[in-house]
């Protein structure tokens, strides 16, 4: 009888904390269940990458040039047969094409650049107008017909 009356008091003590749920202990709660609901310590998966920009691929100012003077624009990096190489820092999409601020080596140590992409067209008639540091001038590309390096 007295094991009887502990049982409903410590029954009646749960309930009265507000208690309905079992022990993450307790034998009777299913081991997946104590998994899942155990902190892992890791961080939540990462969302997916965006797509790449458009400006990302093989491009030269004319087809001939496309075998041994290609620029190889990558997401955050440039490199041309000219010996340009540029690590883009941010990449900003704007009305007219993409701003891309990074570090430029041309003939010796890298320097603080920005570059204009300026798009005209679109699919595989668009073109580039690329300018600022480190290149002297505005000069056009098109997209070759080939995967970036």
């Amino acid at each position: 009888m007295r094991v009887h009356l502990l049982t409903a008091a410590a029954a009646l003590s749960l309930a009265a904390c507000g208690r309905t749920e079992a022990p993450a202990s307790d034998p009777g709660v299913a081991r997946d269940e104590q998994a899942a609901a155990a902190p892992t310590g890791q961080a939540p998966a990462a969302a997916p990458l965006d797509a790449a920009p458009a400006f990302v691929g093989v491009w030269a100012a004319s087809p001939d040039l496309c075998e041994g003077g290609a620029w190889n624009f990558g997401a955050a990096r440039l490199s041309t047969a000219g010996e340009v190489s540029c690590d883009w820092s941010r990449v900003e999409e704007t009305a007219t094409g993409w701003t891309l601020q990074g570090d430029c080596a041309a003939e010796g140590a890298a320097e603080p650049a920005t570059v204009e992409l300026v798009r005209q067209g679109d699919g595989a008639a668009m073109a580039l107008t690329v300018s600022g540091e480190p290149f002297s001038g505005p000069v056009t590309l098109r997209r070759c017909n080939r995967m970036a390096d």
